[in-house]
């Protein structure tokens, strides 16, 4: 059995490094890979209604430290950094929304891969070009 928290506050808490330069709370608890997504995302599991159920951690900490989502809603990050599970760093979205949100992070993430496979010397950074 794990250990035992007076809250779930008190256990999002004290499974996190907090960031001191961005803020992020990074979940170091179970992770998981979404289908289709090279994106990890922070796994735990809780108890609702007597039975255990396995949530992502965001979604546990948005709950826990802002409200209940609604029925169309997910947990987004602001800081597009999927392992954070810092509140304010959480928004309240449509799942169309997130999933655009998480095209957009990994067409940024495809183009810092390509990035760096251009020739030595030099790459292109946000339209600029930019000694290496």
């Amino acid at each position: 059995m794990g250990k035992r928290y007076d809250s779930m506050a008190d256990r999002l808490r004290a499974l996190v490094h907090i960031c001191e330069e961005t803020g992020c709370w990074i979940w170091l608890g179970a992770v998981t890979y979404s289908k289709n997504s090279e994106t990890p995302r922070g796994r735990m599991t809780v108890y609702e209604d007597g039975r255990s159920v396995k949530k992502y951690a965001h979604v546990v900490s948005f709950e826990t430290f802002k409200r209940r989502l609604r029925k169309n809603e997910e947990a987004g990050h602001c800081c597009n950094n999927t392992i954070c599970i810092n509140p304010e760093h959480l928004k309240a979205i449509t799942a169309s929304t997130n999933m655009k949100e998480e095209n957009a992070r990994r067409a940024v993430k495809r183009t810092w891969v390509s990035l760096y496979a251009a020739p030595a010397g030099c790459r292109e950074i946000a339209g600029e070009l930019v000694e290496s």
